[in-house]
């Protein structure tokens, strides 16, 4: 597809929304007392229906694009966009390494969805599927949850705004680090091979760094045993970020306001042989 074509399908979609946008509002403004409503319910009908068979494919590669732009035109860097890496391959520059990105969306209500595609994101970082990510490389994988009834990392709708961030978090490693192990040939986690390509952990721990009580990170630098900051050393991990659509209700803790996860971001680390899973940033709404 060349450049013209792209732009003549972009002003297309740009049309089609602007005048369903129109229609929508024109029915809210005409209070019920319009008489093409019932032609315009069936239009909406026929495109929400075309919508939801598009829509799957076209949130991949729209959260694909998003990484693109964000790592080329806000970050600066250089940037390849898809290939044999993963989705989205970015260097940090300065000799520091770089990331590979794997991108997934859902629209399903189903806790499962979500863990699904956490397995299946970190079985394409193995190399097994043709993407390969570069020594050094670290992954990430990065989940959007389009639905606002997915519980994720919960399996009931229950638990909305019953779980504080702490029992999140604690269920949301749980799950992650099940996911992770539970290797399946082509399809989920990680393959033996892939696993000991991750920076072996042991003598190091990750810096906390809190920003806010309603943001916290994880420093991309780690420190050994004795506390020394090691800043120039490429470590191999596993981001795993979650990213709501609807975001999240936590448990209302009075007189504090209700509090909302719009995003969540955990570190996997190797330590040994074991897998570890590190709360890392989170923001809240």
């Amino acid at each position: 597809m060349n450049i013209k074509q792209a732009e003549a399908q972009s002003k297309l979609i740009k049309e089609s929304l602007l005048m369903i946008d129109e229609i929508i509002a024109y029915d809210v403004l005409a209070g019920g007392f319009n008489h093409n409503a019932h032609f315009d319910d069936e239009l909406m009908n026929d495109i929400a229906s075309i919508l939801n068979t598009a829509i799957g494919p076209f949130a991949g590669k729209h959260a694909e694009l998003k990484a693109y732009y964000k790592n080329r035109f806000k970050k600066r860097r250089e940037v390849k966009y898809q290939g044999r890496i993963a989705d989205v391959t970015a260097n940090y520059g300065n000799g520091q390494g770089g990331i590979a990105i794997q991108l997934k969306s859902t629209y399903d209500d189903g806790c499962a969805a979500v863990l699904n595609m956490i397995g299946d994101a970190a079985n394409q970082l193995t190399g097994e599927r043709g993407e390969n990510p570069r020594p050094g490389d670290r992954w990430v994988i990065d989940v959007v949850i389009r639905n606002p009834s997915n519980p994720w990392p919960f399996k009931y709708q229950a638990t909305f705004g019953h779980k504080t961030l702490a029992e999140y978090q604690t269920e949301a490693k749980q799950k992650i680090q099940a996911k992770l192990t539970k290797y399946k040939p082509g399809v989920n986690g990680l393959n033996a091979a892939a696993f000991h390509k991750l920076t072996d952990t042991n003598a190091f721990a990750l810096r906390k760094v809190v920003n806010s009580p309603k943001n916290s990170r994880m420093s991309s630098t780690y420190q050994d045993v004795f506390g020394h900051i090691q800043p120039n050393q490429h470590h191999t991990s596993i981001t795993v970020k979650i990213r709501y659509d609807f975001p999240y209700p936590l448990a209302t803790i009075p007189p504090n306001p209700t509090q909302y996860i719009q995003k969540i971001t955990f570190e996997v680390v190797r330590a040994g042989n074991a897998l570890i899973v590190h709360d890392n940033v989170y923001v809240l709404v």
